[in-house]
């Protein structure tokens, strides 16, 4: 799967997308279909921030440009961080880790064992040149007395360990040099009146 390359190619015949990918395809018949999406990944990346960019500079020229805030930084194709680093000033990007109390660091997902935070916002900054904000994060525990079912983050069993989690974490981000900041998500320690939400919860 080609993620967002396979997605414009399933769009309706006189879709722009699909013209864009088909047009793609026709100049280069000696790529492969892993070739043809980084190159559209890029094309779309290079027209998205450029458009964008253009415009928040023609009406508000003297504030920075905070960037797109990527749903997580890991699946960000290598080009596309690129090209964002181009045209922003910060890169943002919402970070929900995992951390190992046991070991005492936090990794960037449940499902990547070996990958530290650390050493994947350093390989997103190698890419983008620009300074870091993460965006959002956040750890629950489920002796809240509310429902912790809802969005995405890591769930404890009491509010302890969620407390040595979050310290371990911002102690993580504020020893990486070119993050300047974070925001964690409060929102996610919701009312009772969301209701039950399990399907949301990370298997």
């Amino acid at each position: 799967a080609c993620g967002l390359y396979d997605a414009a190619l399933n769009c309706r015949s006189n879709h722009t997308a699909r013209i864009a990918a088909e047009r793609l395809a026709a100049e280069h018949p000696d790529w492969n279909e892993d070739r043809l999406a980084e190159a559209y990944q890029k094309e779309v990346a290079e027209r998205y921030f450029s458009i964008t960019t253009a415009a928040i500079r023609r009406h508000d020229p003297n504030h920075l440009i905070l960037g797109c805030r990527f749903l997580g930084c890991h699946n960000v194709a290598d080009c596309v961080l690129e090209v964002a680093g181009r045209y922003c000033d910060v890169v943002t990007a919402n970070v929900y880790p995992w951390a190992d109390l046991n070991r005492g660091y936090v990794r960037m997902d449940r499902s990547l064992e070996n990958v530290s935070v650390e050493e994947e916002l350093h390989r997103v900054h190698r890419l983008c040149k620009r300074p870091m904000i993460v965006t959002e994060w956040s750890f629950l525990a489920l002796d809240s007395g509310l429902p912790c079912t809802a969005g995405a983050g890591q769930r404890f069993e009491t509010q302890a360990e969620r407390a040595r989690a979050a310290e371990l974490f911002a102690r993580t981000q504020l020893g990486i040099p070119f993050l300047l900041g974070y925001n964690f998500f409060m929102y996610l320690d919701q009312p009772k009146s969301v209701g039950n939400a399990a399907s949301h919860i990370p298997s």
